[in-house]
Formats: C-alpha cells, sequence, structure tokens
C-alpha cells in the first residue's frame, strides 16, 4: 500500500515537472490533454486522488515525446532520446486553436493591407 501511494506522490511530482519544462500553465497544459483545471489542480495537491490511466494516455497521446516509464515510475529520462523537440503546435489542441487563430489573424490582414492598397491607387 504505501508503495502505491509512494508511486503517485512522485508521479504528481513528476507531472509538475513536465509541465514546468513544456513551459506551460497548468491551465494550459491541463485543456492541451483535454480536461480541466480543476481536476489537475486537485490531482497535482490533494494527497488521495490520483489519476487515472486515461489521464496517463492522453498525455501521451498529446506529447508522445515523453516517456512513460518516466511519468509512471520515474525510470529514465523525461523524454525519449531525441524526442524533447517532438513538442510542436500540431500535437496540443489548445495550441491548434491559436494556430487557427493566428493563420485568421494573418488572413484579415492581408485583406486589410490590400485594401489600403486599393485605395491608395484609387487617389
Amino acid at each position: 500500500m504505501f508503495e502505491v501511494i509512494f508511486v503517485f506522490y512522485s508521479m504528481k511530482k513528476r507531472i509538475k515537472a513536465l509541465i514546468k519544462e513544456l513551459g506551460m500553465s497548468q491551465l494550459d497544459f491541463a485543456e492541451s490533454i483535454g480536461t480541466t483545471a480543476t481536476y489537475l489542480s486537485q490531482g497535482l495537491t490533494m494527497e488521495k486522488r490520483s489519476f487515472g490511466v486515461d489521464f496517463i494516455l492522453r498525455i501521451k497521446q498529446v506529447y508522445p515525446q515523453v516517456d512513460l516509464n518516466w511519468l509512471i515510475a520515474g525510470v529514465g529520462e523525461m523524454f525519449l532520446a531525441g524526442k524533447k523537440s517532438q513538442v510542436g503546435l500540431g500535437e496540443c489542441p489548445h495550441c491548434r486553436d491559436m494556430t487557427k487563430t493566428v493563420e485568421s489573424l494573418r488572413n484579415s490582414l492581408t485583406v486589410a493591407l490590400e485594401t489600403i492598397e486599393r485605395i491608395k491607387g484609387n487617389r
């Protein structure tokens, strides 16, 4: 029983370390894996709360470069060999939304600049 509690406690510390290493807030990380900030925060801070397999699998799905051996048991390195750089906008749903917003703004700016050029040409 003690070993199981220790593993969950240690895993919480590793999840905090992962979030920090990814340069994300807990809110951004929670959104990126499709959970709420409340669930993540409670899981990280409440002693008797642990994360389920589905939570761990969502981390792996969104961040495939994370070594599950490290995340679950603390064995090995945080990232698979040579894989840290795989953290990319396409892997994170929250980041994909931001990418779409940036693209939309870029298109709006292009249209605005074209309109300004047309107006200048009509003078």
